[in-house]
Parts: C-alpha cells; sequence; structure tokens
C-alpha cells in the first residue's frame, strides 16, 4: 500500500463515518499495519472482478441492512491521488446540488474502445 493511499484515506477520515479497504491482492505486513490505522474493517481477496468485485464485497462485507441506513456511499480506488485541494471543497460544492449520484474524476476519451476494440470509448 503506497503512501498516497494511507494519506488520502487520512484526510477522507475527517468526512466519513466508515472506511472499508478492500485489497484486490496480497498485502505485505507493514502496509496491512499502515492501512489498519486509517480504516476501520480491511478485507483482502483475489482480484477478481476489477474494481466493481472489490466495491461488492466491501458492501457485502458492511450488510445491505445496513448500508441503507447511510446517507451516501463512496467508492473509490488507488488511482485516486490527492487529495490536492481540500476535500471539504468538493463536499461543500457537491452538498448543495441536487444529485443522486456523482463523480470527482475524467477519463478521456479513447480510440478505439479498450473494452471492445473498435469505435471509441466517449469522456466521461
Amino acid at each position: 500500500m503506497d503512501d498516497y493511499v494511507i494519506f488520502l484515506l487520512e484526510k477522507l477520515r475527517e468526512f466519513v463515518e466508515r472506511i472499508v479497504v478492500v485489497s484486490n491482492g496480497d498485502l505485505t505486513k507493514h502496509s496491512e499495519v499502515a492501512v489498519e490505522k486509517v480504516c476501520d474493517q480491511l478485507l483482502i481477496r483475489e482480484n477478481e472482478g476489477f474494481d466493481v468485485g472489490g466495491y461488492k464485497a466491501g458492501m457485502e462485507a458492511i450488510g445491505f441492512d445496513a448500508l441503507s441506513e447511510y446517507d451516501e456511499l463512496i467508492l473509490l480506488n488507488d488511482t485516486c491521488y490527492g487529495p490536492i485541494f481540500p476535500f471539504s471543497e468538493m463536499f461543500s460544492e457537491m452538498e448543495g446540488r441536487n444529485s443522486d449520484f456523482w463523480g470527482a474524476s475524467a477519463h478521456r476519451e479513447m480510440t478505439p474502445n479498450p473494452f471492445t476494440g473498435t469505435g471509441y470509448l466517449p469522456w466521461h
């Protein structure tokens, strides 16, 4: 677990009630100790199902009944780097918007679509 992930989780902690970390593979003992200091639950699993498989495992660990008691759910992976600006700016901005689903990243358009090999993957 790289230091930037620990930093991200430390900064996120100020805004969330619970952090579940899902590792899609083994961690060194050093990494396991470091991440356990900044999360409430650590799951180590096989790398199956891409990011979505990890998200599903985390939600199942919390339990769908318990999830229904939360107002918001943040799903992120270790490709997130930062925060560069305080999370308070992002959360304050989004709190004022009427939105059920939003993202904090962007992916450039790709030709050809890496999933189909044809056409293009739109900017999202």
